[in-house]
Formats: C-alpha cells, sequence, structure tokens
C-alpha cells in the first residue's frame, strides 16, 4: 500500500509538514503549509482538505458490560454485534474483505493460517459467513476496479444478505474506481452517504440497553 501511495501520479506525500492555514470564503481556495524541519511556508491550492483531528468517543451512556477498547471506542465484531446481546452499531464498509480465503495468501496465512488446514477459522473471521447476524445498518461501497479486494468480495456478500431476506443494507459500486478512489467525485459521493447513514442512525431515537448483569 505505502508502495502504490508513494508512486501514484496524483499522489504527493510530504514528510515534516504541518498545515498552517486554511484560505477561503465559504469554500477552500488554498492552504498554507509549514515545514516543521526549517519553518518555511508554501501556500497550496488542492480541490478540497479532508480534516482528522481526532475524537473522544460519546459511549459514556452505554453500560459497563458493552467492551470498548483502550480509547473508549465500542468493539464490534464482523457484524456490527457488540459484547451486549440486541446492542449493534451501524458500519460503513468500503472495499470490504468478506471471505478472507480470497484475499492475500501470504498476508491471511500469517495470521489464519491456510484456508485448507484451519477452515474453521475462515468460517468465523469472514463476515459472509456471519451474515445471518446483521441486525442493524450497514453500508457496503466497493470500485469495481479494484486489484487489492476484490469486487466479488462485496458481491457474493450483497447475494448473501439477499438470500437471508435481509432490508437493512445498502450497497454503491464505482465502476471506474480502484480500491482507493482516484475521482473527487466517487470520494464525495461515498462521504455524502456515510453521513447520510449515521445522521439516520445515530442522531435517532437511542435504544436503552438492558444490562445482563444481576
Amino acid at each position: 500500500m505505502i508502495d502504490k501511495v508513494t508512486t501514484h501520479p496524483k499522489i504527493e506525500v510530504r514528510y515534516n509538514t504541518e498545515v498552517a492555514e486554511l484560505h477561503g470564503d465559504g469554500k477552500l481556495s488554498g492552504i498554507t503549509v509549514r515545514d516543521r524541519q526549517t519553518g518555511a511556508t508554501e501556500k497550496i491550492t488542492p480541490a478540497g482538505a479532508f480534516v482528522f483531528i481526532g475524537l473522544s468517543p460519546n459511549s459514556g451512556w452505554l453500560p459497563s458490560e458493552i467492551k470498548r477498547d483502550a480509547y473508549g471506542f465500542v468493539v464490534t465484531n464482523g457484524m456490527l454485534e457488540t459484547s451486549l446481546p440486541g446492542v449493534f452499531a451501524a458500519g460503513a464498509a468500503h472495499a470490504p474483505v468478506t471471505d478472507w480465503a480470497h484475499y492475500n495468501h501470504s498476508y491471511t496465512t500469517r495470521i489464519l493460517n491456510a484456508p485448507y488446514g484451519d477452515h474453521e477459522a475462515y468460517l468465523r473471521s469472514s463476515p459472509i459467513y456471519l451474515a445471518e447476524g446483521l441486525k442493524d445498518h450497514l453500508l457496503i461501497t466497493h470500485g469495481i476496479q479494484d486489484d487489492n479486494v476484490h469486487f466479488q468480495d462485496s458481491v457474493r456478500l450483497a447475494q448473501r444478505l439477499m438470500e437471508l431476506r435481509k432490508d437493512n443494507w445498502d450497497f454503491m459500486l464505482y465502476p471506474i474506481e480502484p480500491h482507493g478512489f482516484q475521482e473527487e467525485y466517487s470520494r464525495l459521493d461515498e462521504m455524502r452517504r456515510r453521513v447520510k447513514l449515521f445522521e439516520r442512525v445515530l442522531k435517532g431515537p437511542r435504544p436503552t440497553p438492558r444490562s445482563t448483569a444481576r
């Protein structure tokens, strides 16, 4: 993945660089970046900017039985199930591996062993075999030209969800996109769909989780 980024003709990697200022009146017109080593600044004019500044998860309202990671984020399995039965999360999966037996062999076998030698590990970790447990909404997006996680992974999961007569999922394909988006309009489309999903699900009425502790 690193090699794909550093050799991509549309990507310029800048090391030891930070954003000093955003410019524009209602719309981004430029960004001033600063070299952390020399202090030199430069104004660049990208088409857009994605800001990731970290966040504190609002998970304090959930009961203690729901497992969280070290940062306080709720932990789910492949079917968005939490550690407390009946409590689920909404998810957006881009180019998901739905059957690890079909993914990069040298990568996967280091974690799950070979599929013909440890079939149980693949059944327990691949979402396509857990699809029956999906109870909250899932958005699947995938580029048809993906040469990393093949498009068939999402197609197989979609087929399985239809067979199970699930109605709590959406599937959006991007005809000319590879694993990572190349076109700005494709990225914008996916982000809009994610925002709509989370606006609807996370800002909707929250169920009152029932503790299983006695």
